[in-house]
């Protein structure tokens, strides 16, 4: 039996992977959650995504979903019937929790109950199935029964659960009868790795991307439209806007975004991974960063900026998006300048002392020395990042005079 399971619902499983089961006419296309209320086990079988176009919103129907708990008998057998899962649950390390049921279905597709599976890892995480895979092993699991690939999802979605928001913007409900709303934009490239060859491990879903090395796509993910996205977020919060899109009128901001992407990290990624994919190339990586700065900045996607900032002790960590940015360009040889303004940018939108980020860095394990020469070169820069503050805030009153 051909099925879909999706494991964990929130836009991306609503807005990306349930409708790939249903362009596959899978025979049977199963939601699970960890809760289901009594009432909306009907409503779950017709879904509602609202997607952001360029040009307004438009409504995304899923019919006949099966959506199961986690405890209920059917889940198990779902599972061990599925050809295809997709987890899509909010860190690696949920893992843990679902991998004695994952681990009791594989072990029963080994014994010829079921076909052998492919999982999704959809957790923006490098080696996020090596994690899958080992939690399933660990758990008694047969390894021989599925393949667990990694995704690269750059699709900007959110999920929506004040009733107000949800009024004032005009999106429909997920699931009738709970207030709970999934906005997505209209893109939806998905990137995966290359599943194995041979048969056993056929993938039915379609328009999915298989690159044979993901990790170029997931460095140019984080260090490119994660690290953008960060950016106009702080330089929003300490302009006083709301959203995102409010942001990108702010030319200082925009220039500086647009100059990081092209001038400091693409050059790096292309020298890096050039002649692997058109992306890694002068007029690749511009499309691909204009494109960026034109769907992150879509009105019709209300990106709020204290949602995209959200946890800055994740954001400006060692290895993440603004810092990790820096340190992997200046490790080639090159100049972060405008990355580092925008490290400054979030420092102090989020109130930050060097104190502060000198201990985040060292839970990540960095060197004093390495902290050190990080300080240091945001220190080296704080004359300019005054300037620049100074710009953006004349910007901001000058548009707030001219509206009056």
């Amino acid at each position: 039996m051909n099925a879909f399971v999706g494991i964990g619902l929130g836009a991306i499983q609503a807005g990306l992977f349930l409708p790939r089961a249903q362009e596959a006419d899978l025979k049977r296309t199963v939601l699970v959650r960890r809760r289901i209320q009594a009432q909306c086990v009907a409503a779950t079988r017709e879904l509602r995504v609202n997607v952001a176009r360029d040009d307004g919103l438009e409504t995304l129907e899923l019919c006949d979903v099966d959506a199961i708990e986690l405890t209920d008998p059917d889940c198990r057998d779902a599972l061990v019937a599925a050809t295809e899962i997709a987890i899509a649950v909010p860190s690696v390390d949920d893992y843990h929790g679902l991998a004695p049921l994952l681990a009791e279905a594989m072990k029963r597709k080994a014994e010829g109950d079921g076909p052998a599976c492919l999982f999704y890892a959809c957790q923006n995480k490098i080696a996020a199935a090596e994690a899958l895979t080992r939690a399933i092993v660990s758990a008694g699991g047969s390894g021989e029964a599925f393949r667990a690939l990694d995704t690269v999802i750059s699709k900007i979605s959110r999920t929506i659960k004040d009733p107000d928001e949800i009024a004032m913007l005009g999106l429909v409900p997920g699931i009738a009868g709970l207030a709970e709303s999934w906005l997505v934009e209209a893109h939806d490239n998905i990137y995966i790795s290359k599943p194995p060859a041979g048969t056993g491990f056929e993938r039915r879903l379609p328009r999915l991307i298989e690159i044979d090395d993901l990790l170029p796509f997931e460095i140019a993910k984080l260090n490119g439209h994660n690290a953008a996205h960060s950016a106009f977020a702080y330089a929003g919060q300490l302009l006083g806007h709301k959203l995102i899109s409010d942001v990108m009128g702010c030319q200082p901001v925009r220039a500086l975004v647009r100059e990081a992407l092209l001038l400091e990290t693409g050059p790096v990624l292309n020298m890096r991974f050039g002649g692997r994919d058109p992306l890694f190339t002068r007029d690749g990586w511009q499309r691909n960063a204009d494109d960026l700065l034109a769907r992150m900045t879509n009105p019709w996607l209300h990106d709020d900026c204290n949602r995209v900032g959200r946890n800055p002790e994740r954001k400006l960590g060692w290895n993440d998006r603004l810092i990790g940015t820096i340190r992997l360009i200046e490790s080639s040889g090159c100049r972060a300048d405008r990355w580092r303004l925008a490290v400054h940018c979030a420092v102090e939108a989020c109130g930050f002392t060097e104190d502060a980020l000198a201990v985040l860095w060292d839970r990540a394990g960095a060197g004093k020395q390495e902290i050190d020469a990080m300080l240091r070169g945001q220190q080296e820069l704080a004359s300019r990042y005054a300037a620049w503050r100074n710009e953006i805030g004349e910007f901001a009153n000058s548009r707030v005079l001219q509206r009056k």
